[in-house]
């Protein structure tokens, strides 16, 4: 869970191999479809960088085997989760979820776990996730080619994710108890009219169902209110709140 270093990595390069790279040409980075994912590939700024590897969006277009596309090179969704450490309401330490950032990352970065998975298959597993630090201590970027990638780290590192992945299942839960807290009060709200009285009795009363304590009921309705507001992410991308949890760098 602790940063991981790169000096290693700094200090003592691996040699990429040697290999011809070609250079898609003006009007082959201006005709490229992201590959097949243009709404994503679309979403990316002229300025965008992965935010991995630290390419520009152009660079990571790559020539393809495919012979029914010459190029290819692609965006995906990635989950960042922001890690804190001390102490709870419990007095107790220990590490926990902040909150998360959804952003978009190269192929060739969101292929490392993956392609970790294929080549140890001990580590084909669910409870895996690959943050940017990991990326970034074990791959070799250059652009329109594929990563050079740290095989050894890497599989390292994916066996000691699970230790952030186990830290998620609250994280998602609390984040989805929020998020249906507002969603839920926006209906009444738009329910009643903006009638703001009839809409917090209305939630208080479905609370109230719920089993929650009623000397405890307004508290909890403005923290999750609060933490709606604190956790929510301006995903340009549109993703559902429901699908955050399946999102992964996979």
């Amino acid at each position: 869970m602790r940063s991981v270093s790169r000096a290693g990595v700094a200090s003592n390069p691996a040699k990429r191999r040697l290999r011809a790279v070609k250079i898609p040409s003006p009007e082959d980075i201006a005709a490229h479809d992201g590959g097949g994912a243009a709404d994503l590939w679309n979403a990316a700024g002229a300025d965008w960088r992965c935010p991995g590897c630290d390419r520009a969006k152009a660079e990571t277009i790559r020539s393809s085997n495919n012979p029914r596309r010459q190029w290819s090179g692609k965006l995906l969704r990635h989950t960042e989760f922001a890690v804190k450490d001390g102490y709870d309401e419990e007095d107790e330490y220990g590490e926990w979820i902040d909150r998360h950032e959804i952003m978009l990352i190269c192929g060739d970065c969101a292929n490392i776990l993956p392609a970790v998975k294929q080549r140890e298959a001990s580590l084909s597993r669910s409870d895996l996730l690959f943050q940017l630090r990991d990326m970034r201590a074990v791959a070799i970027a250059a652009p329109h080619q594929p990563h050079e990638v740290d095989w050894e780290m890497a599989i390292r590192l994916a066996r000691e994710s699970s230790a952030l992945h186990a830290l998620t299942e609250p994280y998602w839960d609390h984040y989805h108890a929020a998020a249906s807290c507002r969603r839920r009060y926006r209906d009444y709200l738009e329910y009643y009219r903006g009638n703001v009285d009839r809409a917090w009795n209305r939630l208080l009363a479905e609370y109230r169902e719920e089993g929650i304590d009623p000397t405890e009921i307004e508290e909890h309705i403005t923290f999750l209110l609060a933490e709606a507001d604190r956790l929510d992410v301006d995903d340009p991308y549109r993703q559902k709140p429901d699908q955050l949890s399946e999102a992964s760098s996979a």
